[in-house]
């Protein structure tokens, strides 16, 4: 393999591995600040009656995915090739989970309208990783150049040492 390309998959590998560790804490950050609002500005609605359970219940579900994402970002940095099949498995299970999300939207009153309405204050974590390009464009596309630079890591003997 060409030098010049190791090296360009080994700077993508990291700089992926910078933006994700960025993105992470942002969304951390928002993720506290609304469960701050949410908790200090309790939102009472009868057509919405479980939006507190949902609320809780995807914002843990966005913690496990910004730790998820945060780990392999720092694998990523330290260029780690195992962390490829983590990263691609955490975006898929990210994706299958804002289906599943907009599917519970369907019912309408009750669980459907609770969870409605807890999808833009309780899915705030992801969001700014979701959205750095268009509807899901950053996670997907970073996965593919992660799983298509895998060579470039691969051949290096220290990327696949124990840790």
């Amino acid at each position: 393999m060409k030098k010049w390309l190791q090296v360009a998959g080994k700077i993508s590998f990291r700089a992926i591995g910078v933006l994700n560790i960025a993105l992470a804490l942002m969304g951390a950050f928002c993720l506290v600040d609304s469960v701050v609002w949410f908790s200090r500005n309790p939102v009472v609605d009868p057509d919405a009656p479980h939006l507190k359970t949902a609320f809780y219940v995807m914002t843990e579900i966005n913690f496990v995915f910004l730790i998820s994402i945060f780990v392999t970002a720092v694998c990523f940095i330290r260029l780690r090739a195992r962390a490829m099949i983590a990263y691609a498995v955490t975006v898929a299970l990210l994706i299958a989970y804002e289906i599943a999300n907009g599917l519970l939207w369907l019912p309408g009153h009750g669980i459907g309208a609770s969870v409605a309405g807890a999808t833009g204050i309780g899915n705030c974590g992801t969001a700014r990783f979701r959205f750095v390009l268009p509807y899901d464009g950053y996670p997907i596309l970073s996965t593919v150049l992660v799983l298509f630079l895998k060579k470039s890591i691969v051949t290096d003997p220290a990327s696949t040492a124990q840790t």
